[in-house]
């Protein structure tokens, strides 16, 4: 049966009971009369509403033998048929199918997609629930949810434009009754977690599109914990819902913190009301059993000084060790972040519209070769306010991390550095001992100088650091 419903709802169309499959509606086994009486189990197989008619079959009726003289409407027994009362649920002409069971299946996966099963601290998924954007930097449960019959088949008519749980004022109903057969789920996941920590949450559907999160922050104490999110009734299509939850561990950016190691041990879906009479109560889950790490990232950058037009320097990207301190990422590669030149600055002017050019090496190893150049006449200095992917940013003072602009040149919301391109007579400075028998190599000829930016020349700033 489909009902019409002439108003637009929260499912974009104007019909909210379109289901698409017909099912197959029998009884099972042959049971027959006794004494005027029947008991028979009958079965549907998929969901949705049905509205019961129970009548004598054309051509086995009782009274056939009259046909040929009596109307039909005089022969025929009346057709059993009664009319919703809401003080008894019994006293219904309409059977509502639900599914027998969900089957729940899915994978514990990181974004990016890495094999080596870690992710920076971040607190992307947290600005998520504000820009309904996929976080860029975060692990999560995909979970893909199929709807069956007591057969085992998918039933196709759990799906978005049958019988959905709607609002209120959209929801179809007879004689007073809300029609209710696809309905909203929580989505479980049982986990471990190695430290105390508060986590951020976000949901997406199939298309990336935001679902309603309940927790978008929870507090996890070290050992086991659950995560309980939601999936709604609209994002369920021909009996199969997907949904992927994000999460990630809230980063403050002055206080490095040791890696949290997050175990998903398995997964499945429920109800509040999966206890009730005739609601399914069977719920089948996924072990999952796999852990993701949780690291405490940085850029590591540095003031940088040369002679020439070019400056050669290295960012490295570590992460935080509470037995080892800082630490190479050997694993991290421009995936997980980097220096975005293009919306650098020097003071208000975009880098690349200054007179100072970066060209960038590729990541290996946890370290990027940088080389500077610059147009300007010599000698020349400048500091270079970097936009870097907020994960990487750590500074002890630090600020909530903000990209440099011409209205953002505080190096308390992103990193900063200095660059001094001098001359041979320019005045004391290192030389790295990086030499070929007795000749430095004039390329290594660099060094941190304590000196003005305007003007490294002036004699009473020059300053040699050993």
């Amino acid at each position: 049966m489909n009902i019409d419903v002439n108003d637009k709802n929260d499912t974009d169309r104007s019909r909210v009971a379109y289901c698409p499959d017909k099912g197959k509606f029998s009884v099972v086994g042959n049971p027959s009369f006794n004494n005027g009486e029947v008991n028979a189990t009958l079965q549907f197989s998929e969901t949705g509403v049905l509205e019961i008619n129970v009548s004598e079959k054309p051509g086995s009726e009782f009274a056939k033998v009259d046909e040929k003289d009596t109307p039909d409407n005089q022969r025929y027994i009346k057709s059993a048929t009664t009319i919703y009362d809401i003080n008894d649920i019994n006293k219904t002409d309409l059977l509502m199918f639900i599914p027998y069971k969900f089957v729940t299946d899915g994978e514990y996966l990181t974004i990016p997609s890495n094999q080596d099963n870690w992710v920076y601290m971040s607190n992307e998924v947290n600005k998520s629930n504000t820009t309904y954007q996929i976080p860029k930097m975060a692990a999560y449960i995909k979970y893909i949810i199929k709807a069956e019959n007591k057969n085992g088949d998918v039933v196709k008519n759990y799906t978005k434009t049958c019988f959905p749980d709607v609002d209120e004022a959209h929801a179809p109903r007879r004689n007073g009754l809300k029609l209710n057969t696809t309905f909203d789920l929580f989505l479980d996941a049982d986990l471990n977690i190695t430290k105390d920590a508060t986590i951020s949450a976000y949901t997406a559907d199939n298309y990336d599109t935001a679902v309603w999160t309940p927790n978008k922050k929870i507090n996890l104490t070290d050992g086991n914990n659950s995560l309980q999110e939601w999936i709604g009734a609209t994002n369920f299509e021909n009996g199969e819902g997907n949904a992927k939850v994000y999460f990630n561990i809230n980063k403050n950016y002055k206080i490095p913190v040791n890696e949290i190691n997050i175990t998903i041990n398995d997964i499945n879906t429920s109800t509040s009301w999966m206890n009730n009479p005739g609601a399914t109560n069977k719920f089948i889950g996924k072990d999952i059993n796999k852990t993701i790490k949780f690291l405490y990232g940085r850029i590591k950058v540095n003031d940088a000084t040369g002679i020439g037009r070019e400056i050669n320097t290295t960012f490295k990207y570590e992460y935080w060790n509470e037995n080892k301190g800082w630490v190479e990422n050997k694993e991290h590669n421009e995936t997980f972040g980097k220096v975005y030149f293009d919306k650098s600055y020097i003071n208000t002017t975009k880098l690349s519209d200054s007179k100072i050019s970066a060209n960038e090496h590729n990541i290996v190893n946890g370290e990027q070769n940088i080389t500077f150049l610059t147009t300007h006449s010599l000698p020349y200095g400048a500091k270079i306010h970097l936009s870097i992917d907020s994960w990487l940013w750590y500074h002890p003072l630090a600020k909530p991390y903000k990209d440099p602009s011409s209205s953002n040149l505080d190096c308390l919301t992103h990193p900063c550095m200095k660059v001094n391109f001098l001359t041979n007579s320019t005045g004391w400075g290192g030389v790295n001992s990086n030499a070929v028998g007795n000749k430095f190599n004039e390329s290594n000829r660099t060094s941190k100088v304590g000196t003005s930016e305007k003007n490294v020349s002036k004699k009473e700033v020059k300053k040699l650091n050993w």
